[in-house]
C-alpha cells in the first residue's frame, strides 16, 4: 500500500516531517513500499530458483478500499498468481517480531449513517415536538445493546457511533439529527447479524416515535482471514529472518480493518504483522516509520519468494 492519510503531521522537528499541511504518511505505507522495492531489486540482482513473483503496489488503502477495485477490475486475471501474501509494520508489538495467525487476522468494516427526521420546535414546549435529539441517544444506547446482549461473548464485534450532527441553537430542539459510525466484526455471520439488528432496531424505535428515518450502510472492507498452508509458509519464512523465538504464531485479532482482505477472498495467502516496538500508534499524528524495520521486512519477502 502506498497512499497517505488526509491529517497534519505533528512531528515538525524531524528533517523528513511531510511539507504537506493535511497530508502524512501516519501508517507506515511510505516504508512498506521501500520494503518490497528493497526485495524487487535484490531479486533481479541475485537470481535463484524461484516461481514468477508479482509486486503489488496497491493504491487507496484507507478509507476507500483500494484493494477490492484492484481484484474488481481483474488484478488477478491481469497477472495470475497461485497465493498472496502482504505485511504491515504495528507499533506496540515487540520490535522485529512477526505476528500471524490462521483465520481472521482483522475485523470487517463497515460505516453506517442514520437520520432520523420529525417536528422540530422551542425547547421549553417538548410535548409540541418531537425530540429527536433523546430519540438519537435512544437509539445510540439500543444499538449497544446488540453487542452486548445478542452476539456470542466468545465471538468479537465492535459498534461504534463517532458522529452525532444535530441542532443549531441552545433553544431549539432540531427536527433532524443524523448518527455515524462503524461496525467490526471478525465473522461474516456476526457481521450480517450486527447489521440486520440495527436496522431493525432503528426501523422500530423511528416507528416507535414517529419519526422518519433514512438508512444507510455500506459494507466497505471484509475481514482479513489468513489461510492454512499460506500462513505456515509465511511463518517459515519468519523464522528464517528472525528466528523461532520472533515469530508469534497465536496473535490475538485485531478489530481494525485492511482491504488486503479482498485480496485474500479472491486467493489463498497470508497477512503478517511486524512489529515497529514502542512508538506511537498508527494514525497517530507523531507517527514515524522505523527505518530499521526496512531490512527485516525486505528479507522475509525475499524468503517467500524462495518458498519452501
Amino acid at each position: 500500500d502506498l497512499d497517505a492519510l488526509p491529517m497534519t503531521e505533528e512531528a515538525v522537528e524531524l528533517p523528513h516531517c511531510s511539507v504537506h499541511n493535511g497530508k502524512m504518511h501516519a501508517c507506515g505505507h511510505d516504508g512498506h513500499t521501500v520494503m518490497l522495492l528493497a526485495a524487487a531489486e535484490y531479486l533481479s540482482l541475485h537470481p535463484f530458483e524461484y516461481t514468477e513473483v508479482i509486486f503489488i503496489f496497491q493504491p487507496a488503502e484507507e478509507n476507500v478500499a483500494g484493494g477490492k477495485v484492484m481484484v474488481d477490475e481483474g488484478l488477478f486475471d491481469q497477472f495470475p498468481v497461485d497465493e498472496v501474501f502482504g505485511l504491515h509494520n504495528l507499533p506496540g508489538q515487540q520490535f522485529g517480531h512477526f505476528a500471524a495467525r490462521v483465520g481472521p487476522q482483522m475485523a470487517s468494516a463497515d460505516m453506517f449513517r442514520v437520520t432520523l427526521s420529525g417536528r422540530g420546535g422551542h425547547a421549553a414546549w417538548p410535548h409540541e415536538s418531537d425530540d429527536v435529539i433523546l430519540a438519537a441517544a435512544m437509539l445510540t444506547v439500543q444499538w449497544h445493546t446488540i453487542v452486548s446482549r445478542s452476539v456470542d461473548p466468545l465471538d468479537a464485534a465492535v459498534l461504534s457511533v463517532t458522529q452525532v450532527h444535530g441542532g443549531e441553537s441552545d433553544n431549539v430542539l432540531p427536527s433532524s439529527v443524523s448518527l455515524r459510525g462503524t461496525v467490526r466484526a471478525l465473522q461474516e455471520s456476526t457481521r450480517h447479524h450486527v447489521e440486520e439488528q440495527m436496522e431493525k432496531v432503528s426501523r422500530s424505535l423511528a416507528h416507535m416515535k414517529g419519526l422518519e428515518l433514512e438508512w444507510s450502510y455500506e459494507r466497505r472492507y471484509t475481514a482479513t482471514v489468513n489461510t492454512p498452508d499460506q500462513t505456515s509458509l509465511a511463518w517459515r519464512c519468519a523464522e528464517r529472518v528472525q528466528g523461532q523465538e520472533r515469530v508469534d504464531q497465536t496473535p490475538l485479532p485485531l478489530m481494525g480493518s485492511e482491504d488486503f482482505g479482498w485480496m485474500l477472498r479472491a486467493r489463498p495467502g497470508c497477512y503478517i504483522l511486524l512489529g515497529a516496538g514502542d512508538s506511537p500508534m498508527l494514525h497517530h499524528p507523531r507517527f514515524d516509520f522505523n527505518d530499521e524495520l526496512t531490512p527485516i521486512g525486505a528479507h522475509y519477502w525475499v524468503e517467500i519468494a524462495r518458498g519452501e
